[in-house]
């Protein structure tokens, strides 16, 4: 999939604090069942955020085998 710049919206200021993400670790089950989870997939391999905090901050990013990544919510 390709970025559309067309569908971006630039700011000056950010509203929302990015969540800035600088490690996985592997799951080992969630603690409730309800806990809502956003997956993504990078190379093969899916990540999940938990939907709470997405619901908060809106964007995440980090590094993933030195690849920059983004996810909006």
């Amino acid at each position: 999939m390709d970025f559309d710049i067309n569908r971006a919206s630039f700011h000056k200021r950010t509203r929302f604090k990015p969540f800035n993400i600088d490690k996985f670790i592997e799951p080992i089950g969630l603690e409730s069942k309800q806990e809502g989870v956003l997956v993504f997939e990078i190379g093969n391999k899916h990540y999940g955020l938990l939907t709470k905090q997405m619901i908060y901050h809106h964007v995440a990013n980090g590094q993933i085998d030195d690849e920059a990544f983004m996810i909006s919510f």
